[in-house]
């Protein structure tokens, strides 16, 4: 008997994934905006045997409140098959022949799941995570430098993506955002680092709790820039990937190259403010 088409592109596109060994290592990235998540997902993606797609739950989540709304659960579910037509506008499919990793970024808040909260879409998260043994890797990035990049995504996004480049992968796009200036509000700049503190640790902890604790990665910012390829060894041996494979660490270029000093129009009003507490260590 002659297998339907549908089922049978179906079928070939689930043996893609799963390949010649066994089953797919599906993995999440978690992280908050402006954190180098981006960069992140395009390097572990240079790897030939992983696929890793970007906010997918953001994506589900606008589709959602269209009209016949969606079921996010049921998505993630055929994510995880690698077999979905149905959300073909939304899901990206991985076309690597003998992938053995595949995964996402999320952010807290992204597909209604809010660690805020603990509400039903995050319990659907946690429970689809468990169902498929998916893999966190939670990604930190805090203080100044950060915030300054949050404000350059907000001029992007009151002048228009082409006026601030929110990713760049060249020097000339990092000296057109570099050429930006911002200006802080140094009174409040103590509470808003204190407060992204707070929302990393809820993130941490919520990871903790859905996770066992080797199937989570946890990679600093910091050490990221300083050193990708010894970071994403790390990556690729957590995923069961081989971990000699060189990435491509300049497939984004930083995008903020100037010294803060130069890019923070109230650089010495926020070096005042911050001098007095923890954050000095920001401001030299």
């Amino acid at each position: 008997m002659i297998e339907p088409l549908p089922r049978m592109l179906s079928l070939f596109a689930a043996l893609l994934l799963l390949g010649s060994s066994g089953a797919v290592q599906l993995f999440v990235v978690v992280s908050a905006p402006r954190s180098g998540t981006e960069w992140l997902r395009l390097m572990l993606a240079g790897h030939p045997r992983v696929c890793c797609d970007g906010e997918v739950l953001l994506r589900l989540g606008r589709r959602a409140q269209r009209p016949g709304g969606l079921d996010i659960r049921r998505a993630l579910d055929a994510f995880a098959r690698g077999a979905a037509p149905e959300y073909d506008d939304v899901l990206r499919p991985c076309r690597k022949p003998g992938a053995r990793a595949r995964g996402f970024k999320w952010f807290d808040g992204q597909g209604g799941a809010s660690v805020a909260s603990e509400n039903a879409a995050l319990g659907n998260l946690s429970a689809w995570r468990a169902a498929h043994a998916a893999k966190l890797i939670v990604l930190e990035r805090q203080g100044l430098a950060k915030l300054v990049s949050d404000r350059l995504k907000h001029l992007s996004s009151q002048r228009g993506v082409d006026a601030v480049p929110t990713h760049c992968r060249d020097a000339s796009c990092a000296a057109r955002v570099s050429a930006q200036r911002v200006t802080l509000d140094a009174g409040a700049l103590e509470t808003q680092l204190d407060a992204g503190v707070r929302r990393f640790s809820a993130l941490l902890n919520w990871a903790r709790a859905a996770a066992a604790f080797d199937d989570i990665l946890y990679i600093a910012y910091g050490d990221l820039v300083a050193d990708p390829e010894r970071e994403l060894r790390r990556a690729y041996r957590f995923l069961g990937v081989d971990e000699a494979w060189q990435a491509n660490a300049s497939v984004l270029t930083k995008s903020v190259s100037r010294p803060l000093a130069e890019v923070v129009a109230n650089y010495g009003e926020v070096r005042a403010a911050l001098l007095r507490t923890k954050w000095a260590g920001e401001v030299g």
